[in-house]
Formats: C-alpha cells, structure tokens, sequence
C-alpha cells in the first residue's frame, strides 16, 4: 500500500486494489527504481506476505528491490550476505561519536580498557555498541560491563541483556 502512495495511485476512487496494482506495475516498467526494504521481519503477518509476493514474483524489468532481513525469504534470487562486527579502531569510533552526538558524558570518558571490552563483548556490532551507550543515560558502564560480562560473549546473549535492561 505504500508503493500504492509513493505512485499517487492510492486515492484512485472506484479502482479496486488489482487495478491499482497494475498501475503501479506499468509505472515500474517505464522507470528505472530501486525499492529499499529495511528490516523486513519488523513488517505485519500480512504486510511480509504482500511484500514477499511483489518482490520475489511480480516485481518488472527494470525494477530493483534491496531487502535487508535476519532471516532468509525464500524470494527467487535471495543472496545472502554475512556481516561481521567493527574492527576495534572503528568500534572506538562509534562510541566516542555517539556518547558526543548523544551528550552521554559517562560515554565521553570510556577508558581504552573499557571500550575494548565493549568491543570484545559485542562483537564489534554497531547495534550492540550504539545499545550500550545508549543505556549509559540510566546505568553506570561497570554494572554493563558487569552484567554483559556474565552473559558471556556473542550479540544474542547481548540483545537478551538488553531485552531484559529495557523490557517492551
């Protein structure tokens, strides 16, 4: 429904949704675009299944699709890509930058020791590194380090932590 949006053939009144899909479809073949699809498992039951058709089976020529996930689609021509951590220069980076950008002062005076160990925790994961520094506002670094310490290392042990520190 949102590509339904972006080609301004959502409010098409009197068209039913295959009308409408069709259009869409027709502007696709004459323009050369590349949809983004961020997150994929965030998407409704219904909504993954929509996106999961128009992708893999009815997406035109000359249309690309991008589609970033944790887990496989089963989308004809799927590649799947492995992504490691930071290094530890960039991990150092990262956090300076946003415990700065983010006015985190405890962030700002992480020791060399400390942000090793961040990075050794968390795998050098972006997602992981922003997390704790975000939880820097509420928490002193010791009681992570602490805590992520006895979880042992690995990002899933890390988002159960995090799952537990800041529950849904």
């Amino acid at each position: 429904k949102d590509i339904l949006k972006l080609f301004d053939v959502s409010n098409k009144r009197g068209w039913s949704i295959d009308d409408r899909l069709d259009q869409v479809h027709d502007l696709l073949k004459r323009r050369r675009t590349l949809i983004i699809i961020d997150d994929f498992e965030m998407l409704g039951e219904g909504a993954s299944e929509d996106v999961t058709e128009f992708v893999g089976r009815t997406l035109p020529e000359p249309t690309k699709a991008l589609v970033t996930s944790r887990r496989l689609l089963g989308i004809p021509g799927e590649v799947t890509m492995k992504l490691f951590g930071l290094n530890l220069a960039k991990s150092r980076e990262l956090i300076q930058t946003r415990a700065k950008t983010w006015n985190i002062r405890a962030g700002q005076d992480i020791s060399e020791r400390d942000i090793e160990r961040l990075h050794q925790i968390t795998g050098g994961n972006p997602l992981a590194l922003e997390l704790t520094i975000g939880q820097l506002k509420r928490v002193s670094l010791q009681s992570i380090l602490d805590s992520a310490a006895r979880l042992g290392e690995g990002f899933e042990e890390y988002q159960k932590f995090y799952s537990r520190t800041y529950p849904h």
